[in-house]
Order: structure tokens, then sequence, then C-alpha cells
């Protein structure tokens, strides 16, 4: 049995004791037979309470593997979901689980996508835990860090599926995340995240940096070829974490599990032999 299927079966068990929940789907490759040694988990599960299910969901995650990473796609009063890495697991191999109330516009829209696996009835029996791994809170600069360092795992997974379009697109988003870090530590420190440069702001940018500064990112955004995009993710990678860390304080658990996964992303881009024993 492959990490991710163990990683599946586990997770369709151990889920089931998250408080409140009603109901599993699965959505994506696994669920229509399309999956291969790169795909993900996407698990939907269906709650009476979003808000219990969601604080009692530390120990049923625990149970299928331990827990490196969790990065929250969404928070709503009906919805949550997160993206979890496990320890000793290829990162590629993650767990997209969301949490909703049945009855929501996801539950109702996704339905014709997903693979039911059982219902039952709600159980409300909790640890009460807090997350024991790095789980940053929406909104801060970590989050945004992390968010753009996953992007780059999918570009990872995009080139092993030789989908060079969708290649471009995380190579072009982390791209535009660096220029935007570049612009708030250079230019203006209080401009908020998420936001592309604006044409004024580019040209601020371009007076607030020196000729040398100018080339090294031009240099970094510039590809010619699949493999001069793969060194420069890299380079992108690590030239955006020094610049948040230049303008926010960042805690040495986010450091550390940044730097693990962009290490990761290196070798799996530039070391042949890493490389090779993925496929």
């Amino acid at each position: 049995m492959t990490r991710s299927n163990e990683i599946r079966q586990r997770g369709k068990e151990a889920l089931r004791s998250i408080p409140g929940i009603v109901a599993l789907y699965e959505f994506g490759s696994h669920a229509n037979g399309t999956a291969d040694e790169w795909s993900d988990i996407d698990f939907q599960l269906f709650s009476e309470d979003v808000d219990i299910s969601v604080s009692g969901r530390c120990a049923p995650l625990l149970a299928i593997a331990p827990v490196m990473i969790e990065w929250t796609i969404v928070r709503t009063e009906n919805a949550w979901a997160s993206t979890v890495l496990f320890a000793d697991t290829s990162p590629l191999c993650h767990l997209d689980i969301g949490i909703s109330t049945a009855g929501s516009f996801v539950h109702d829209s996704m339905l014709s996508e997903s693979r039911l696996h059982w219902t039952q009835k709600a159980r409300y029996q909790s640890t009460g835990m807090e997350p024991a791994w790095f789980a940053p809170e929406p909104g801060g600069a970590e989050h945004a860090m992390l968010g753009d360092i996953l992007g780059a795992l999918r570009y990872v997974k995009a080139r092993r599926r030789g989908q060079d379009l969708l290649c471009w697109k995380f190579f072009s988003a982390l791209a535009n995340r660096m220029l935007e870090a570049a612009y708030q530590v250079r230019v203006h420190r209080d401009r908020g995240f998420g936001k592309p440069l604006t044409s004024h702001e580019h040209m601020q940018l371009r007076k607030a940096l020196s000729r040398a500064e100018t080339d090294d990112l031009a240099s970094m955004i510039v590809t010619s070829d699949g493999a001069s995009m793969d060194r420069n993710m890299v380079q992108l990678g690590h030239a955006l974490v020094k610049l948040i860390d230049e303008r926010e304080e960042i805690s040495s658990t986010c450091r550390t599990a940044v730097m693990m996964l962009l290490t990761w992303i290196e070798r799996a881009l530039l070391d042949q032999e890493f490389n090779d024993a993925l496929s």
C-alpha cells in the first residue's frame, strides 16, 4: 500500500471521531480514479456544528499520522478548510480537509463530483486538544508566507506531471509575491498582503532599488526553459522568505517549517537522484 493510500484509509476511519460529524465525502483524483503517486487527498466532512468539529479535530488528525503543519484555507461561520502535512510523509501527499454544515453551498455544489464514504449519527465526545503543530493564524505574515511555499509545492507536482502551463501559473504567482514583499520592505512597510503591485507601485519599487538589485530580481523572473524556471523557482522561494523576514518578526517555528519545505522543493527540482527516487 502506498503512503497516500495508507493516509486515506486511516483518515476515513479516524475522522469519524471528530465531534459533530455526520458524513465524509472524498473529492479529487482519488475519488474519480485518476490518482497518481503525486496526488494529494481531498476530504470533505459535514457537521451539525462546525465550531465544535473544528475545535475537536486535533486528536483524530493525530490518529492518522503525526501532524507537522496545518495551513488554514478558509474559516467562516459555516465552513473551515485546511491543508495538513504529515511528518515522515512526502509533502505532495498532504490532506486537504474541509468541514462545513450539511445543506450549505459547499455541500450542494460538490456532491456531484464526490464519493460518499460513510454517514453516521453525530458524536460529541472530544479531548479539547489544541494543535501541537505549526498552524499560523490567517491574515498574518507567517500564514501568507507558508501559503506561498505551498504554492511552490504545487509547482513541483505540476512539473512531475508535465503540466507546463500550470507550472507557469505557480511560478508567476510566487514571482508576484516576491515583488510585493520587496515593495513592502523598500517602499511601504504597511502595505497589506495578497494584492499584486499596480503599475505605479512597480515604478516606485524600481526607483527604490539600485541597478544591481533590479538585475538580481529580474534574473529570478526571466526564464528560457523548464530547467531555468525550476532553478528560479527555488531562488524566488528563498528570496521571498528573506524579504518577509526583514519586514516581519518571523518565529523560529515558522522559519524551521518553511525552510524544511524549501529544502524539499529544492531537492525535488534540482537534485536528480532525489528526483528519480520520487518517481
